[in-house]
């Protein structure tokens, strides 16, 4: 230390903190005290992307039916004469795409490099009644494990 900053060191030393607010001590106090409320837009989102989803899939089904109820005929006559389920027309699976990422160093000091495996899944469903395709496509990604590797 030299002599320039021992007088600010004295003066920062001497300083102390003051009480707070009454009124704020109070209002920290009952914020922390308060119970944590989850906001409703994802309680809403949770229920409302898959009931949109599975109302726009039945729409898409019932609507492409060429063979509509006469107007005298109950609606449980309907829904017998209704086509049948989607029937699999075509399954594939992509060769797996395999990659080594860059290396990490691990906890005992070695190093290692993760792998990365991609592929995709495709399944071709058809309603025999219209003629409508439904493609189910689903992508995967993993981790697999981790190849040792040699620094040199």
């Amino acid at each position: 230390m030299n002599d320039d900053t021992r007088d600010l060191e004295a003066a920062l030393a001497a300083l102390r903190p003051r009480r707070l607010d009454p009124a704020l001590e109070a209002r920290l106090r009952a914020a922390a005290e308060a119970p944590a409320r989850r906001p409703r837009v994802i309680a809403f989102a949770a229920w409302g992307a898959p009931l949109a989803a599975a109302a726009s899939l039945a729409f898409l089904l019932l609507a492409g039916s060429e063979d509509p109820a006469p107007a005298g005929e109950p609606m449980a006559m309907a829904a017998a004469s209704a086509p049948a389920a989607l029937t699999l027309v075509r399954a594939e699976q992509a060769p797996a795409e395999v990659t080594l990422l860059e290396p990490v160093k691990l906890a005992e000091g070695s190093f290692a490099r993760p792998m990365r495996v991609r592929w995709h899944n495709a399944a071709t469903y058809r309603d025999a009644a219209s003629g409508a395709e439904l493609v189910r496509y689903a992508p995967h990604e993993e981790i697999v494990g981790l190849v040792p590797f040699e620094a040199d």
